[in-house]
């Protein structure tokens, strides 16, 4: 129905815009990304879904990422990472559901 398309394009809006703004700070974005991850992981893992091999690549590189991203941060994520990260997460929620 048209109100949950609705309330999903919000849902992926917020959760997208949400990690853009939390990518100026060390290590937040990376340990927010990562543990939501790892919590969607897990329950990939629970529902046996076909899912859960992309889960465990996007964990691996969110984590490799968070080496370089600790204090003081060397890089960040940028626009293109950090909608990415987002708009993945958001896919994985919405695909519980």
């Amino acid at each position: 129905s048209v109100g949950v398309l609705l309330s999903s394009l919000f849902f992926m809006f917020t959760i997208v815009n949400a990690i853009n703004l939390v990518d100026i700070m060390d290590g937040l974005s990376s340990t927010i990304c990562a543990t939501t991850l790892l919590g969607s992981a897990a329950l990939s893992y629970l529902d046996n879904s076909h899912l859960l091999p992309l889960h465990l690549i996007a964990i691996g590189s969110v984590l490799g990422f968070l080496w370089h991203n600790k204090r003081p941060a060397k890089i960040y994520l940028g626009d293109a990472g950090s909608l990415m990260l987002g708009g993945l997460i958001g896919f994985f929620v919405l695909s519980h559901s």
